[in-house]
């Protein structure tokens, strides 16, 4: 028997817990037509998941890079 190859409704979506959208400070999307609501978490659309971990991680690397700069700061003044 040949299974055909099927595309489901959500290929093109990105399944989140709660725990997920808390960590990508996405909690105000629950209700809107953002994210669909699942038994354990919901959907969000692929190419809005992939800009927000871009946006995310790209500010965790300005945090970074501000820590260790202040770093290097202190330690220029203080020889």
């Amino acid at each position: 028997m040949e299974e055909d190859a099927q595309t489901t409704i959500y290929d093109n979506f990105k399944f989140l817990t709660k725990e997920d959208l808390e960590k990508l400070n996405l909690t105000s999307l629950i209700g809107t037509n953002l994210l669909r609501a699942s038994m354990h978490g919901f959907f969000i659309d692929y190419k809005l998941y992939k800009k927000v971990n871009m946006v995310t991680y790209m500010l965790f690397l300005c945090y970074m890079w501000n820590i260790v700069l202040g770093k290097l700061i202190v330690k220029c003044i203080s020889d």
